[in-house]
């Protein structure tokens, strides 16, 4: 019998809270044992309807509050669960922990409630949180409340009459955000074990160069829905708007007669100003804020699966977030590929220290030493200036998260200004520092000074499992068990198509919008470079018509849609010039080598240009860049690089010709 997990039903759930925010799913690491809890602000209560109950039911769950909150939360918080039939309450479960003055509540607190009293009959939980005193900073969280045993779910039966065998199969796009081609077994990797990835790759087409065209995950799910690269779009920032308008795969698809279905980790995917979720009949969207653990996505399409029509063909994208770092798999998962402790090995700590979760700290975290030392602003800071200064005014709709970050900080962070006089300060900013380069402003500098120590209070509650760490291999051993969880969810995702007896006759690919820098010119875990380790994704395709094969040569992205229309019986260059990726699936069919040997490809916010011929990289800038004191330059800078098999993946070269012949394929475009 399938557990009952409460957070699925949250959105149900009856909740009287102050506002919505005091409620939410959130994934929370208490002393490195990452979990996916219900974050519930006191003083607030949770009624959820479980269903019948059986004589082997039980409630298992969590409580703690969150780690960088122990020393400023000096309220006790008080956790109960109470069961509700007809007009009783029966009290199950009362705790009262205050780590700030308990050092034994610093901690997860697991229990285990017997609930077969209630055999055979229906009930409601109350959660309920209360403060004794004032609930500043108390950020409480059930850590996965679960009701194991209940009686059986009744799925809906399935409609009579299936679609006809290959007639129009089932289409599966499978993205995990992050996920590093070199860490998997079937294109070599060998430490971190993906025994049903490498399985399905021996079951499938595997493409060697899979290329993405950007480093923005946002501006590569784009040129994989629409057929076309960044130029064309518009989108090679993590914020943007895809265009109203323009053609789609899923438009596509369902102008052809599928149900087309968008399954999202991630939260922000589905933003309205994204201009994404429309694009789709249906939705499952993510319960967790900023994303939530593969797991639950993957209930989230069986659900959807179950409930779908299945006289229709189906497009389905399911979009994974575990391997996206700074991030911990489950426990169990983490102490397979670390053993110790990670404060007391000293193995490169000042990496450890680079190592970021809140994305505008990528770039600010070392602006005021940049500026103190006269260097200039660097491009793809002042973009994200340049477009929060725009939110903040109302002129744009999607937005950096740095306008986030500012709207719900305090007056403090934003000088004591109104969102418009904060928007129109930041742009003055900027044309003062575009007219006196080399010069640092005192004004400004004092704002950094305020705003990024509360960006790094922010971060202490996505990397709090790395404070104290001094080994950087355990945050790259972090990576690769991700990558390993990854692997089981996409096996679970496989065997349920098995089970469902759609698996032979689907198309499924499975990609990732881009790769990982583990650690490259003193710079650790970053995706905004151009490398090759960050262009490089793994591609693996599965469908009818297909003999399992390794094929050569490059594909981008942009040659997704065009493929896939090719395989459903359409000619994609006849009906929409607008497409300008091609298709490889006649290659992929008959075991050729893919023409092309070079891709144009463009940094976030395409500050830097990139042309990719392995094994050369050419790198332009179009504005000053800085990322470290090892990878920076002005406008107009060149760069050459050649692959090796270093830990940075490539070292600068001269070679005038080979730079002359890539110099002159971007030029072309």
């Amino acid at each position: 019998m399938e557990p009952i997990y409460l957070i699925d039903l949250l959105s149900q759930a009856k909740i009287n809270a102050q506002n919505a925010a005091q409620i939410e799913i959130q994934r929370v690491v208490i002393k490195r044992d990452p979990r996916t809890v219900i974050f519930q602000h006191p003083n607030s209560s949770l009624d959820f309807t479980t269903g019948q109950i059986t004589e082997e039911s039980r409630l298992k769950f969590g409580i703690g509050l969150r780690e960088n909150i122990w020393e400023l939360c000096k309220s006790p918080i008080i956790f109960r669960i109470d069961a509700l039939e007809g007009g009783s309450k029966t009290l199950l479960f009362e705790q009262k922990i205050h780590p700030y003055k308990n050092p034994a509540h610093r901690n997860w607190m697991d229990f285990d409630l017997d609930l077969s009293p209630f055999a055979n009959r229906s009930v409601a939980l109350r959660f309920q949180t209360r403060a004794v005193k004032r609930a500043d900073y108390a950020w409480s969280i059930w850590s996965n409340p679960i009701i194991t045993n209940p009686k059986p779910a009744e799925h809906p039966p399935k409609p009579a009459g299936k679609i006809r065998k290959n007639a129009h199969p089932h289409v599966f796009l499978v993205t995990s955000d992050a996920l590093s081609k070199r860490l998997l077994g079937c294109y070599g990797g060998n430490r971190f074990p993906t025994p049903n990835i490498d399985a399905f790759a021996r079951e499938s087409v595997k493409f060697e160069q899979s290329i993405s065209q950007t480093t923005s995950t946002l501006g590569a799910y784009a040129s994989i829905l629409t057929g076309t690269e960044t130029e064309k779009h518009g989108l090679s920032a993590e914020w943007g708007r895809l265009p109203d308008g323009v053609l789609t795969l899923p438009v596509y698809l369902s102008a052809k007669g599928y149900d087309t279905n968008l399954i999202t980790s991630e939260t922000e995917l589905t933003l309205p100003q994204l201009g994404m979720t429309p694009l789709f009949k249906s939705r499952e969207e993510s319960h967790c804020n900023p994303a939530q653990d593969g797991s639950i996505t993957l209930r989230s399409f069986k659900k959807n699966w179950r409930a779908a029509n299945l006289q229709k063909p189906q497009f389905t994208w399911i979009q994974f977030f575990d391997t996206h770092p700074p991030s911990l798999p489950p426990a169990e998962i983490s102490r397979k590929f670390y053993s110790g402790d990670p404060t007391q090995k000293v193995n490169a700590p000042e990496k450890v220290k680079r190592v970021y979760g809140v994305e505008s700290l990528v770039e600010m975290g070392h602006l005021p030493e940049l500026l103190r030392a006269g260097k200039p602003l660097p491009g793809q800071i002042r973009i994200r200036l340049r477009d929060t200064a725009h939110a903040l005014l109302g002129k744009e709709m999607a937005t950096p998260d740095l306008y986030e970050h500012l709207i719900n900080s305090s007056k403090k962070v934003m000088l004591g200004k109104s969102h418009k006089e904060m928007g129109h300060w930041i742009l003055e900013q900027l044309q003062w520092y575009k007219e006196h380069q080399g010069t640092s402003n005192k004004e400004f500098l004092n704002w950094l000074d305020i705003l990024l120590p509360e960006l790094e209070f922010i971060q202490t509650s996505i990397t709090s499992w790395l404070s104290g760490v001094q080994d950087f291999d355990y945050a790259v051993s972090q990576y690769g068990a991700c990558t390993h969880y990854f692997d089981a969810l996409f096996g679970e995702f496989i065997a349920f198509l098995k089970e469902e007896g759609i698996y032979d006759d689907a198309l499924i690919v499975l990609t990732s919008p881009h790769g990982e820098l583990l650690s490259f010119k003193n710079i650790a875990f970053h995706h905004h470079l151009p490398h090759p380790f960050v262009y490089e994704t793994p591609l693996l395709v599965r469908g009818s018509g297909l003999t399992p094969k390794s094929i050569s040569g490059i594909v981008e992205h942009r040659d997704l849609f065009p493929s896939i229309m090719h395989a459903l019986g359409r000619n994609p260059a006849d009906e929409f010039p607008e497409i300008t990726g091609i298709s490889w699936w006649d290659y992929a069919r008959e075991g050729k080598q893919i023409p092309r040997i070079s891709s144009r490809c463009c940094d976030i916010n395409e500050v830097m240009q990139a042309q990719y011929e392995p094994p050369f990289l050419y790198v332009r800038s179009n504005e000053p860049y800085y990322y470290s004191s090892e990878w920076n330059g002005l406008a107009n800078d060149e760069r050459l690089f050649k692959l090796d098999d270093t830990e940075d993946g490539m070292h600068e070269v001269e070679n005038a010709e080979m730079m002359a012949h890539l110099r002159s394929l971007m030029d072309a475009g």
